[in-house]
């Protein structure tokens, strides 16, 4: 994991763990969902 995206990994992690399916974000993907990065 890159220093840019550390901070997505909790949402990520959170939001995709009842499916099991953890994987990157994509920006395009980040602004449709109106997600901020965490500092």
């Amino acid at each position: 994991m890159n220093e840019s995206m550390r901070g997505y990994a909790k949402i990520r992690y959170k939001r995709n763990q009842p499916t099991g399916t953890v994987r990157p974000m994509t920006e395009e993907e980040i602004k449709q969902k109106g997600w901020v990065k965490c500092k």
